[in-house]
């Protein structure tokens, strides 16, 4: 089954036939579709088509969201103004979209006992943001820190919020 540039259909013709009919047009054929029966091929520029699928997957790339986590590390000593710095560093990441893990590291030895610690330090900066983030991923141990991730709230998220707030 062969296939016209116009999208008509030729018919069932031989290779040889098609192959003249698309060399007297100055273009490729192209087999379509080689395992149905008849198998389909079209008369077409192959060049072109390769540049607008090249170019179609290039554009389809561009409209992605590349979303890029930025990390901030705090200690289990972490004084509240320190505490409060980090909190306006994590808001100035939300103007730009990004999401944010916060982590502190566990640890060693005999000071593990303070470990439970981690996780009221990471819940009291998850408040002191929260006008802007929200918890994607809640406090808890890894394997090697305390950590959570924090993501930038949508229009919708904060108006629900603030809808919230003044009800109460």
């Amino acid at each position: 089954m062969v296939i016209d540039t116009d999208g008509s259909q030729m018919g069932e013709i031989s290779t040889q036939q098609a192959l003249e009919h698309a060399k007297a047009q100055g273009l490729d054929l192209v087999l379509v579709s080689p395992n149905t029966t008849p198998q389909v091929c079209k008369i077409m520029d192959y060049g072109k088509y390769k540049f607008d699928l090249q170019k179609k997957e290039k554009n389809s790339k561009k409209s992605q969201k590349n979303l890029e986590m930025k990390q901030i590390k705090l200690s289990m000593k972490i004084n509240e103004g320190d505490l409060e710095y980090r909190a306006k560093q994590v808001l100035k990441f939300a103007e730009r979209g990004y999401k944010v893990k916060v982590y502190i590291e566990k640890s060693r030895n005999r000071a593990r006992i303070y470990d439970a610690k981690g996780l009221d330090i990471l819940r009291k900066f998850a408040e002191m943001v929260s006008s802007e983030y929200r918890i994607e991923k809640e406090p808890s141990f890894g394997v090697y820190d305390v950590n959570m991730i924090l993501t930038v709230m949508t229009k919708k998220e904060k108006e629900l919020k603030n809808a919230k707030t003044e009800n109460e």
